[in-house]
């Protein structure tokens, strides 16, 4: 069983940081209606670019964390489950319920109906489908766990398809279709090396080559990222600027300090809640934060997202059944 460490904690903060930053640079440039000065926006690519780690890094540190846990069975899972699916249906609702009230103005029983319904669909806030994503992964997360448990080359063969299928392939794609498919997304690719970095570690000579591999792709997605993921190739550099951050993250040595501890606990409140903060800013306050000093306005953003996000997730977990939830 891995125990808590401080490092993946700090890892838990940056990665929940990183995706405040990302959605206070795409949801500003997303809602201003004028023209964004090309510079402006070339900057806040490369910054949008530069936090797509984030997100991954949440799955690999799920494999790194479960994985060796001995009682990581369906029991288990469906419980956690259980959680995500109430979160879904009160979050997520609300969430929704937001939405058709925005959109139509009206407060009724059809836009409750209605933001029901989106939740069942999965048509909630874009950060949203993380929450179905990792549902899917608990669902298939004591099968995997049964792969790590095996001999170090079943398992390793068995990350190493994820892998090959659904992050190198498809950059080959359009030059060699491969016309047979895994029915497992890359999300599970994730999962599983954080598994294998928790039971077997890495040599220092793979750790050299996956950070300068990274440091290759952080140059990659600063020149060419264009704010989507237009092509496989800017995957794949996601995926190994995520795996060499992680890695970086797990060979740190960092003393526990009760602050990093409580913000790590509250770091899947702050996933939950930051676009909450960043939509009453641009939709209720109707704040331009692109057009006049950005780089002023933006970063702002980011800190007062990421620290209201913190006071709410913390004020929740004060209450007794509310805090299982985040």
């Amino acid at each position: 069983m891995v125990d808590r460490k401080a490092n993946i904690d700090l890892l838990r903060v940056m990665s929940a940081a990183a995706i405040v930053i990302l959605h206070s640079v795409t949801a500003p440039m997303g809602n201003v209606s004028s023209p964004i000065p090309l510079l402006t926006e070339r900057i806040l690519t490369v910054v949008h670019s530069l936090t797509l780690w984030a997100v991954p890094a949440f799955f690999i540190i799920t494999g790194y964390c479960l994985l060796l846990k001995p009682e990581c069975n369906y029991k288990y899972c469906f419980f956690h489950i259980r959680k995500f699916v109430i979160v879904l249906f009160t979050v997520g609702f609300f969430y929704a319920l937001l939405e058709e009230i925005y959109s139509t103005g009206m407060v009724n029983g059809l836009a409750a109906f209605a933001a029901f319904k989106n939740v069942i669909a999965g048509k909630l806030w874009e950060h949203m489908w993380f929450v179905y994503a990792i549902i899917g992964i608990y669902l298939v997360m004591p099968v995997v766990h049964g792969f790590i448990k095996l001999e170090r080359k079943d398992s390793f063969i068995l990350t190493a398809i994820l892998f090959a299928f659904n992050i190198l392939f498809p950059v080959f794609q359009k030059w060699i279709p491969i016309g047979v498919e895994l029915p497992f997304g890359g999300y599970l690719f994730y999962v599983c090396f954080g598994g294998l970095i928790a039971k077997y570690g890495i040599r220092k000579r793979e750790i050299i080559v996956i950070f300068i591999a990274g440091l290759i792709s952080v140059v990659y997605l600063g020149v060419h990222y264009n704010g989507k993921i237009a092509e496989s190739i800017d995957l794949l550099a996601v995926c190994i600027v995520s795996l060499a951050v992680f890695l970086i993250f797990e060979h740190m040595k960092i003393q526990p300090s009760k602050l990093l501890l409580t913000l790590a606990k509250c770091s899947w409140g702050i996933y939950l809640f930051h676009p909450l903060i960043i939509n009453v800013a641009l939709k209720v306050l109707k704040i331009d934060f692109v057009s006049y000093m950005p780089y002023v306005k933006i970063p702002l953003l980011a800190i007062c997202t990421f620290t209201l996000s913190f006071v709410i997730t913390y004020l929740l977990r004060k209450i007794p059944f509310v805090s299982k939830l985040f």
